[in-house]
Parts: structure tokens; sequence; C-alpha cells
């Protein structure tokens, strides 16, 4: 038992303490605690205790702390040393005793009136074996005498297993239960039981009713209806609901021995000045005044003295509604006719919540509809208690909240299942009865389930449920791309569809090329088109810089591109937008010739004057060779002579090269001017690419004809 082992491991030294894990010792000083008997350093639970008290990180004050063995809470932190029965403290060590055990009788309270006899020990206290008292069963016949332990202290009695016998409340029956304790049940016997004026009987339960015996007749119960039984005169009768009756018919209500005065009480027979009244059957005289009885409404009659029932009454009186909304006004008599009682209703209908917050309330007249708070929640018989059914998904998941509809969580799901439910391998199981939405505990074993490649699986994974997939076959092979042009190797097996990265190339329906990198399926889908530019030429002969399309090209808007217009001495010449379209040939290409225009040709004129000529084997000399340069020219090179220098080498380097395309920096708008300008005189052409701020120029040599000016800019 968990006391001997206790005591053994204590007296060996292999007891550990929970806290810090190391042995506890004879010499040690030691708590145990009276729930789970577990023993600790009483220094290990002192600071355990006050670090839980001291925590903050929940934010609430802290008055407790939990027991490391069986987590009972404690308010008090122990600080003294004590044996196990409690007795003494600070304990001696005896290598003879029990370690931490003083050697005295435990003496500690059991369930029984004897106290444990035991040396103290640690652990539980063992059960009584002592006898216990002498008992007498439940019905008083039989004695007997038990074990301390199966003594039944509480009820101080037995059950003897003998019937009963006891008369039951009835007087006619007797009990036929076994011995039992505490009194004996109703008597279950049916019999016919008739009313107290006897016109009526019901079949009822021994010993149920008031039973009242007069004259042999015996009644149970009042049947509601009227008496009718004859007074002592034999003449009237009685107008009371059925009551017992005496062995004597009372006297009759109208006899003149009883009737002193008028019906109203007023006045008395004498003051009438009637004649004395010798029979219940002469005629009662009435006084005239105002009857002034209290009618049940609690008004007043207003009637005449006279004999009988009071009239309805006829107060004129405000009555609320229920809602206390609106006041009606009418007779006392049929407010409480119409409405039996109750407050009468109008009809305006309550748009408050109900106490599950969701729904409005809508009932007509409710007495809840102006209150508020807590006054709103005290209403009598729940007025605003929803009735719906709450109809919200439980916390399994799968069934829905039957309960009225409420405010706050619903209850947990009470649904269970009587099948067994296991993991796809088998190996863990949970065997019923099974609450609904309990999840099955993770299994520890490998995943059985094959790979649907056919490889066989390199890492090993636990058992997982069905809707969570296992890890992807990571085996390298050789697959075809989507686009189908390149096989590629050492491609994981999970990659069904690698991408070889190249670009498509397959001929759409227009004729362009797919520049889509490699895909799979169309390479446009239906509601795709595509995006290049169209390969088509205008008339005007530049290309079309529309989006692909299908037909001929359209020439509705303006050509974007350029061309070369000169004057017509061919001395200047620049690029212009082409703005060519269906209905306009575009741009004039013709310059108008400026003074640089005449000053060539005035020295043109001079040359043949002079009779300058060149060599047969060269060209003729043109005006640029003989250094006929423009004065803007002129002046953008003194400004910037250093640049100008080096356009200048390069465009003599790029003429005695074998390159054909000189590609320069992007550059400022008059500075491309100048090589614009500058390039004409080494029979180079020049282009403009690129947008803003990134436009450049780009040289390009004339087949056979490019060379270097005789007079160079820089000399001139």
């Amino acid at each position: 038992d968990l006391a001997s082992s206790l005591a053994y491991e204590l007296k060996t030294s292999t007891y550990e303490c929970m806290v810090c894990w190391d042995v506890v010792r004879p010499a040690h000083t030691t708590w145990t605690c009276d729930c789970c008997w577990a023993v600790f350093h009483i220094h290990c639970v002192q600071k355990w205790a006050t670090k839980s008290l001291s925590d903050i990180s929940t934010n609430k004050m802290i008055t407790s702390w939990r027991c490391p063995g069986c987590q009972h809470t404690r308010t008090v932190v122990p600080k003294d040393y004590f044996c196990f029965c409690g007795k003494q403290r600070n304990p001696e060590p005896n290598k003879y005793l029990t370690p931490h055990s003083c050697g005295q009788l435990c003496k500690k309270t059991r369930s029984c009136p004897h106290p444990c006899v035991l040396p103290c020990h640690p652990g539980p206290c063992p059960p009584c074996t002592a006898m216990g008292p002498v008992l007498t069963c439940f019905c008083g016949r039989h004695t007997r005498q038990t074990r301390c332990v199966d003594t039944d202290y509480a009820t101080q009695a037995y059950k003897c297993e003998e019937v009963c016998g006891e008369s039951l409340g009835c007087g006619k029956h007797d009990c036929k239960d076994t011995c039992h304790a505490g009194l004996c049940p109703p008597c279950t016997v049916e019999e016919i039981q008739l009313c107290y004026c006897g016109r009526h009987e019901r079949t009822g339960r021994c010993g149920s009713g008031k039973a009242i015996e007069i004259k042999g007749h015996v009644g149970y119960y009042s049947c509601g209806d009227v008496c009718d039984s004859t007074y002592s005169c034999g003449i009237h009768r009685c107008e009371a609901t059925c009551h017992p009756c005496e062995a004597t018919p009372k006297k009759c209500p109208y006899d003149p021995s009883l009737v002193k005065t008028c019906p109203c009480g007023g006045e008395s027979l004498e003051s009438l000045g009637v004649a004395k009244r010798t029979s219940c059957t002469d005629p009662i005289p009435t006084c005239g005044r105002e009857c002034s009885k209290v009618l049940p409404c609690g008004h007043e009659c207003h009637e005449t003295c006279h004999t009988g029932e009071c009239p309805p009454c006829k107060e004129v009186v405000e009555v609320p509604c229920r809602c206390q909304s609106t006041v009606f006004s009418a007779t006392c008599a049929s407010v409480c006719e119409v409405a039996g009682g109750e407050p009468p209703e109008c009809g305006r209908v309550c748009k408050s919540m109900r106490q599950c917050g969701r729904h409005q309330c809508g009932n007509k007249c409710c007495p809840a509809m102006k209150q508020k708070g807590k006054k709103k929640q005290g209403t009598p018989e729940n007025i605003h208690e929803c009735p719906l059914v709450c109809g919200r998904t439980l916390g399994c998941g799968v069934h829905t909240c039957q309960d009225k509809c409420h405010k706050g969580r619903c209850n947990p799901c009470l649904e269970a299942t009587f099948d067994e439910i296991s993991c796809h391998c088998g190996r863990t199981r949970l065997e019923p009865p099974i609450r609904c939405g309990t999840q099955i505990p993770a299994c520890p074993y490998p995943c059985q389930r094959p790979a649907p490649c056919g490889h066989m699986r390199l890492l090993q994974h636990t058992c997982h449920p069905d809707d969570e997939p296992c890890p992807p076959c990571s085996i390298l092979i050789t697959r075809t791309c989507m686009c189908g042009k390149t096989e590629l190797r050492n491609v994981p097996c999970y990659r069904e569809s690698p991408r070889c990265g190249r670009i498509c190339d397959k001929i759409l329906d227009c004729g362009h090329k797919c520049n889509k990198t490699c895909h799979s399926g169309p390479c446009l889908t239906e509601t795709e088109s595509c995006q290049q530019s169209c390969h088509g030429t205008r008339s005007c002969g530049h290309p079309c810089k529309r989006k692909c399309h299908s037909g001929p090209c359209p020439e509705t808007d303006i050509c974007p591109g350029r061309v070369k217009a000169s004057c017509e001495c061919g001395q200047n010449s620049t690029e212009i937008p082409c703005h060519a379209t269906a209905d306009s040939s575009g741009s004039n290409h013709v310059l108008p010739c400026d003074s640089f225009c005449a000053k060539v040709q005035r020295n043109r004129k001079l040359a043949l004057a002079f009779d300058i000529n060149r060599d047969e084997t060269t060209e003729t000399l043109s005006t640029d060779d003989l250094g006929y340069y423009d004065d803007t020219l002129r002046e953008f090179y003194r400004e910037n002579t250093g640049w100008c220098k080096q356009v200048e080498v390069m465009l003599i380097e790029f003429c005695n090269s074998s390159r054909q395309t000189l590609n320069c920096k992007p550059m400022r708008s008059h500075f491309r001017k100048f090589i614009h300008r500058y390039a004409t005189h080494f029979n180079l052409t020049t282009t403009a690419v690129d947008p803003e701020p990134k436009r450049s120029v780009i040289v390009q040599k004339t087949a056979g004809q490019s060379r270097v000016p005789p007079v160079l800019l820089s000399r001139a």
C-alpha cells in the first residue's frame, strides 16, 4: 500500500522530492501534503508557494498556491517542520523509527469513532479493524453487529430485507416494501370517492382528500356545484358550493330570529315600523337608502337597499394596459368581465430584444416593454425569455444546439457514438462510448499508406488523418517540361509539371510566336488575345505600331515613324515625323534653303571662277570638304570646346575602324543636335533612340562613303 511504500523509500533514502528531484534524507526537514501524501523538502515547498503567490503574469491577485503533486489549492505557506501525525515539531532523527516520525501513536481521526492505532507514519491511515456498535434494522425487528468499516454511521441502522408491514397513512393498508429508511410511501390502492354533497364520485388514491363522515355518508372532496341542501325551514336551499354538511340542518338565513335589519343593514326592522315577521317566507322590508355594500371589485354598491345579490359595478374607471402605454376608460364591471381580472391589452407590438439578444419580442402589450436592466430580467414568468430553438452549431461541428435561444456559449454536445474509432493504421483506437467531437489522439507509429507514385518512401513519417496528405515524394526523376521541348533531369517526383524557363515560341493563330515562358495548356485562353506588336507595314513604308489585330492595318491615326527631309540644294537635312494616314501623305519632305545654302552656292561659283578642280580619281569636293561649317555649329564648338573635341576624335576613330555602328551615351537635346549636324560632314547617318531622359544617338556608316573631312571643325 501507499503508507508502506512511502515508509520503505524514506528508510532507504530512495524517495525523491517532486520540486528539486533530490533524495529526501532522514536529516532533511520535510512537509507532507494531506491530500496526496507526497513528501517534499520544506524549503522547496516554501520557495514553490512563494513564487506562485508572487506571480504577476496573469495581472490578477493570487491568494492560493497548488501542491506540486495533486494541485490541491492552499492559502497558507508552511513554515515549521512537523512529524507525520503533527504532534511533535522538529522531530529528532531515530534510526529505529521511520524517518520524520515521532514514534508516538498516530491517533488521527477517521470516518469512524476509533482513531488510528499505528505509530506515527507517512501516507493515509489504514481502515479501522475494530467492531462497530450493535445496530437495529429500519423496521425494528432485528439487530446485528459488524466491523467498523462496514457500519453505516450516517443512518445508525441497516436493511433486513423483510417486508416492512407498517400501517400506511390511509389507515387501511400496510406497507409492502422491504425494510427501508424513512417514512413509508403513500398508499397506491385506487378507490371510488364521493363528494361532500354525494352527487358526484371520482377514482382517487387511497388516503387522498379529506374524509368527513356525516350520517353514514363519507365525503372526500368538493365537486364545485351548488350544495342545494335544505335549511331547517325546509323551504330555502343552500346556495354555497359543495361542502361538508352538518348532522342537523342549519337554521335558515331568512329566519325572523336572524333577520333584525333591512337588507343593507342600515335600519332595524323596528325603526321601519313594519309588522313583526313570523316566518322565513315573510318579506324583508327595505329602507330606501343607498346599499353601500362593498363589491368584489372594491367599490360600493350605489343601488337602493335591495334583497339578493348586488348588481354589477357601474363605476367608471381608468385602467392602464399591461405595458402601461395606454389607459382605458370603461365601467368597472365591463373591464373585469373582459379582462378576467387582468389588466386590458392594447395593440402595441413590443420591439424590445428578448433575453437571448438575437430576436425581438413581438408580443402585443408586453409588460416588460418599458423595463430595462435588472427590472427587465425580473419580469414575472420570464416574459422576455426566447421560446425559439438556439440552432447554433455546437463545438463538435456536427450537431446543433436544441436548447432555447440563449446568450453566451452553447453547452457541450451530449451526443455519443458507440462505434470504435481508430487511426488509418489501426494501432491507435478509442473504445466506445465516444463523446461527439472527440478527436482521436495522434498515432506515434509510422504511416502505412503507399506512395501514389509507386516509389519507396525515403523518409518515414507518423500516421496521420485521411484529410492530411502524406509528405511529397522527393526521389529525383526525369520529366518533360510543360512546353514539351526539354527533358529535365533531377526533378523531384512531386513536381508533376516542371518548367524549363525557355520561351514557348509556338506559332499563334495570328502568326506571332508565343512569348510566354514554358507553360502548359493553350498559349491563349478564350478571354486572352495576342498583345504583341503588329508585323504589318503601313502604306508609307513604316511598320504598324498597333497591337496584334485581324485584317489590314488601320491607318486612321498618324504614323509615328520618322523620315529624312532635306532642302532643294541638299545642304540641310533632318529627321521629321512621318504623320502619314490613309487620307494624307504626311509631312512635307522638302525643307526651305537658308543662308548657309546661299553661302555654299557662292563658294561653288568662286571655285569655278578660280578654276579650282580636284583630280579625276577623287570625288568631287563638297561644301563640307571645303570647311563651310554653319555659324551656329562654330559657336557651339567654341562654348563646349573640350566635349566637342572628344566627339570629333570619336568620329575620326569610328571612320577609321571596321565597325558599322557607334552607340553614344544618353545626353541632352542640344548635345545630340551637335552630333547630328557634325556627323553629316563625315558622311555618316544618325538616329535618335529611346525616350527621355535616356534618349541617345546611334551613328552608322554609309556604304563606301564615310570619311574624315579634310578640314575639321577644330581647324576651321
